[in-house]
């Protein structure tokens, strides 16, 4: 799947998750603080949809940067937290789906890698670190990860 898909598919997706309004706002660089509301931000490196609170993200919404990297899922106050979906196509196709607390110094999710899938706990830069199960194809093992690196 090329990347093109994936953004509509993940645009499509947080439009129907969050459209309330008959149309989104448009900003450049970023919103003004007192935006609360839908809206579309392109900055210099990224474009944002979703939900603002104060000029932020806020509630559900979706950021793709210009390398390919998207979050989608839950926003506070324009942090990534909650349940959400990271994606990578270069220089690795990976999928990251977690639950994730900016507060919380980890979390638990499942990370994809090409052929690889690890399911258990990430450390605060959300890195696979503790232990878990760790599928190739079809054969599941346990494995343990520290800082990302697979002991």
């Amino acid at each position: 799947m090329t990347i093109c898909k994936y953004l509509i598919a993940l645009l499509a997706l947080n439009v129907s998750l969050c459209h309330a309004q008959d149309e989104y706002a448009f900003f450049i660089a970023s919103a003004p603080e007192n935006f609360n509301g839908e809206a579309v931000i392109k900055t210099e490196n990224t474009y944002y949809v979703g939900q603002l609170k104060g000029g932020k993200p806020h509630e559900k919404g979706t950021m793709v940067d210009y390398s390919g990297h998207i979050i989608s899922g839950e926003w506070v106050n324009g942090t990534f937290s909650g349940q959400g979906a990271t994606i990578d196509l270069v220089p690795v196709r990976s999928l990251k789906a977690s639950k994730h607390s900016a507060s919380a110094a980890s979390s638990k999710g499942i990370l994809i890698m090409d052929e690889k899938v690890y399911q258990g706990p990430f450390n605060q830069y959300q890195l696979p670190h503790g232990k878990g199960i760790c599928y190739e194809g079809s054969e599941q093992t346990s494995c343990e990860y520290k800082n990302g690196v697979k002991q």
